[in-house]
């Protein structure tokens, strides 16, 4: 007996898990309304640490993260 499995969409599991990203996202919506751009948004995240990050790596994560959760749409 074999069952074919319906192809599973893709599902980030970020937005079960994790932080709220409130802080994160009072900052980083007005800069993107400034620049009308995600991928120039996270650019000046970054190369600014505007998200107080630790490392470098963990700057970008934030970054990725949070302008991935406001530039979904429903």
């Amino acid at each position: 007996m074999t069952e074919e499995a319906a192809p599973a969409s893709r599902y980030a599991l970020s937005f079960t898990s994790g932080a709220l990203l409130m802080r994160e996202a009072l900052i980083i919506a007005p800069l993107y309304l400034h620049e009308h751009d995600w991928a120039k948004t996270r650019v000046v995240i970054e190369q600014d640490n505007l998200l107080q990050a630790r490392t470098v790596a963990s700057g970008q994560r934030f970054a990725r993260e949070v302008t991935q959760r406001l530039a979904a749409r429903p």
